[in-house]
């Protein structure tokens, strides 16, 4: 295998999905009040927010009548907002 032509293409990071831009207030309000997924779908993170929504349902059953459904909510909004900050940072520190 012949090494590559360019060595900073071997440096060069992945680019980011959704291209750092994503603002963490929506993803705040969204993961808040869409099924605590919505803004990990925003960001990329699928498998997070699929992983959420199933948790949302199964907390939102009778015996906690959606108190954990919407601390969970309320967690992940935080945890999404948190993301899309970090996330704006590198696209800044990378720009």
């Amino acid at each position: 295998m012949a090494p590559p032509d360019h060595v900073s293409e071997l440096n060069t990071p992945p680019p980011l999905e959704g291209g750092g831009r994503i603002d963490p207030n929506l993803a705040f309000v969204l993961n808040l009040l869409g099924a605590a997924c919505a803004g990990y779908l925003l960001l990329g993170q699928n498998k997070k927010g699929i992983a959420a929504v199933i948790l949302f349902a199964a907390l939102f059953a009778p015996p906690s009548c959606g108190t954990g459904a919407m601390l969970l909510a309320l967690a992940t909004a935080v945890d999404a907002y948190r993301q899309a900050r970090k996330r704006q940072s590198d696209a800044a520190a990378r720009a």
